[in-house]
C-alpha cells in the first residue's frame, strides 16, 4: 500500500510540475499568435521538427539506461557518453546539411545559414536529455518540475519580448524553443553536482566502451522504435512542407503543439516514473495487475479531453487565438484519434523495456 501511495505522489508531482510548464506555455500562445504570423509559426515548425527527430535520437536512446542503471558509477559513463554521442550527432548532421544544395535548403527552411542553425538546435534537444533521466533516477521531481517551469516562463518571455522589440521572426521563436528545452537541464546540471559527477573529459575509453557495450543491444531495439514514434510526429509536417505554404504549416504546427502539450505532460510523469518503479521491481516480481489497472485508467481518463477536443476543437481555437486560428482548431479535431493512442500507449512501451521485449515496441508502435 505504502509502494503504491509513493507511486502516486510521485506521478501527480511530476505531472503537476510537468503541466505547471505547460500552462505557462499555454498561457503565452494567446499573446504570442497575436505577435507572429501564422507563416513564421510554419517556418518554426518546419525547424523544429527536423530539429526535434534528429536531436530525440542524439544520444541513441542511452538516457534511458540511466534510470535502469543501478550503480552510479556506471550511470556518471552513461550521462558523459550521451553528451559525447550527442555532439557527435549534431556535428554529423551539419556536415550533411553543409554539403548540400545551399539553395534547395533555403527555399525548404526558408532561412538563412540553415545547417548551422540546426545542427545547434539539434546539439541543444540532445544534451538536454541525460540530465532529465538522471533526476528522475534519484527522484528529484521538484526539482525537475520547478527547472520545467523556469524554462517555460524563460521562453515565453522572450517569445513575447523580442516580438514586441520588432523581431515577430522565425528567429525569435526558435531561440525561444532552444531556450525552453536547454535552461532546465542546466539547471539539473547545477543541482545533480552535489550527488554525481560529471566525467566530460577524465574518463578513459576503455569505461566508455564498456557502458556502450553493456547497453548496446538496447540502443539498438529503441533507435528504430524512437525513430518510428519520431517520424509518427515529425514527418507530416516536413512532408507537408514540400507542398503547402508556411502559413498551412503553422496551422498544423500549432494545432499539434497545443495539444501534446498538456499530453507530452502527462506521458513523461507515467512514463518516468512508471519505467523507475518497475526497474525497482524484484527479479521474477509480477506486475500484471498493476499494468492492467494503470492502462484501464487511463483509457477512460482519455476519452473526456479527446471528446471535447473533437466536438469543438474549430470553436475552442478561435475563442483563445482569433479567428484567423480557425484552420488549427479544425486540424486538431482531426487528430483526436491519434492523440487518444498516444495517451494510452505510455505504460506498455515502458513494461516492454523493462522485459526487454524491445523488439515488440516496434511493431507495437
Amino acid at each position: 500500500m505504502a509502494k503504491k501511495s509513493s507511486f502516486l505522489i510521485n506521478i501527480i508531482t511530476l505531472f503537476v510540475s510537468n503541466l505547471g510548464a505547460q500552462v505557462v506555455a499555454l498561457l503565452a500562445i494567446p499573446i504570442v499568435t497575436r505577435i507572429f504570423l501564422p507563416a513564421e509559426y510554419g517556418k518554426l515548425a518546419m525547424l523544429w521538427s527536423l530539429a526535434s527527430l534528429v536531436g530525440g535520437l542524439a544520444c541513441l536512446k542511452y538516457e534511458e539506461t540511466i534510470i535502469l542503471e543501478k550503480d552510479k558509477y556506471t550511470s556518471e559513463i552513461l550521462v558523459s557518453n550521451c553528451l559525447w554521442i550527442s555532439i557527435l550527432i549534431a556535428f554529423i548532421s551539419g556536415l550533411i546539411l553543409y554539403f548540400m544544395d545551399e539553395s534547395v535548403l533555403q527555399a525548404y527552411f526558408k532561412i538563412d545559414n540553415a545547417p548551422l542553425v540546426i545542427s545547434l538546435a539539434i546539439l541543444f534537444v540532445g544534451i538536454s536529455k541525460p540530465h532529465v533521466s538522471l533526476a528522475v533516477k534519484i527522484k528529484y521531481f521538484r526539482q525537475y518540475g520547478l527547472a520545467m517551469v523556469i524554462g517555460a516562463i524563460f521562453s515565453a518571455c522572450w517569445k513575447i519580448a523580442m516580438g514586441y522589440q520588432g523581431y515577430p521572426y522565425v528567429e525569435t521563436l526558435l531561440v525561444g524553443n532552444v531556450a525552453g528545452t536547454l535552461i532546465p537541464s542546466m539547471i539539473l546540471l547545477v543541482v545533480l553536482r552535489k550527488r554525481f559527477k560529471i566525467h566530460f573529459f577524465s574518463l578513459k575509453l576503455s569505461c566508455r566502451y564498456n557502458a556502450i557495450k553493456q547497453y548496446a543491444y538496447f540502443s539498438k531495439k529503441q533507435v528504430p522504435n524512437a525513430l518510428l514514434n519520431g517520424l509518427q510526429l515529425q514527418a507530416p509536417v516536413l512532408i507537408f512542407a514540400l507542398y503547402y505554404s508556411p502559413a498551412t504549416i503553422g496551422y498544423y504546427g500549432l494545432a499539434q503543439t497545443i495539444i501534446l502539450m498538456p499530453v507530452n505532460a502527462f506521458n513523461r510523469a507515467i512514463s518516468k516514473i512508471y519505467l523507475q518503479k518497475l526497474a525497482a521491481y524484484e527479479e521474477g516480481q509480477d506486475y500484471y495487475q498493476g499494468f492492467i489497472s494503470i492502462l484501464r485508467n487511463l483509457a477512460l481518463l482519455a476519452l473526456i479531453p479527446c471528446a471535447v477536443l473533437a466536438a469543438y476543437g474549430s470553436e475552442l481555437f478561435v475563442l483563445v487565438l482569433g479567428n484567423e486560428w480557425q484552420g488549427a482548431g479544425y486540424v486538431a479535431s482531426l487528430l483526436v484519434p491519434w492523440l487518444y493512442m498516444v495517451i494510452i500507449k505510455a505504460p506498455v512501451t515502458q513494461v516492454l523495456i523493462v522485459k526487454k521485449k524491445l523488439k515488440y515496441i516496434l511493431v507495437f508502435s
